[in-house]
C-alpha cells in the first residue's frame, strides 16, 4: 500500500532520475542483505554521498518528503508527487528496524509501523 511517492526524472546531456517511496508492507520478507538499524558509518556516508541526492539522512531520523522540490526545476523533464493520507508521518525515527544500500539506492524497514522507505538514484551515462 503506497502512502507516499515522489518521482522526478531531470537531465541535459544526462537523464537523471530520483524516487522516494513509503509503503506499509504486509508479511515483509527481509533476505539475507538486510542490515540492522543503525546504519554503520560505511553505510551511512554510501548513502549521503549517492550521486544526485542533495538531502542528507541523519543517523537518528530521514525525512521521507522530498522538500527542495523545485532543486531541479531549470532541468526538470518530469515531477510527480503522491500523498495518499496527508497525515502520514513526514519524518522517521530510526530506531527498530532494518536497512539495505547499494550502489542507487537504499531501503529502511520500519518494524514499528511495518512499513518501508525506498530512495532511488540514478543518471543515465
Amino acid at each position: 500500500q503506497i502512502i507516499y511517492q515522489f518521482v522526478e526524472k531531470f537531465g541535459f546531456t544526462d537523464i537523471c532520475f530520483h524516487n522516494r517511496s513509503y509503503f506499509i508492507v504486509n508479511n515483509f520478507q527481509l533476505s539475507s542483505d538486510w542490515k540492522e538499524l543503525p546504519f554503520s558509518i560505511p553505510d551511512f556516508e554510501r548513502v549521503n554521498s549517492m550521486r544526485n541526492k542533495i538531502d542528507k539522512v541523519s543517523m537518528d531520523s530521514l525525512s521521507i518528503i522530498f522538500e527542495p522540490k523545485n532543486f531541479f526545476s531549470d532541468i526538470s523533464l518530469d515531477m510527480r508527487e503522491f500523498k495518499k493520507d496527508i497525515n502520514f508521518p513526514q519524518k522517521k525515527y530510526l530506531g527498530n528496524g532494518y536497512y539495505r544500500v547499494n550502489d542507487n539506492s537504499f531501503e529502511v524497514y520500519f518494524n514499528d509501523s511495518k512499513s518501508v522507505y525506498y530512495e532511488f538514484h540514478k543518471c543515465d551515462e
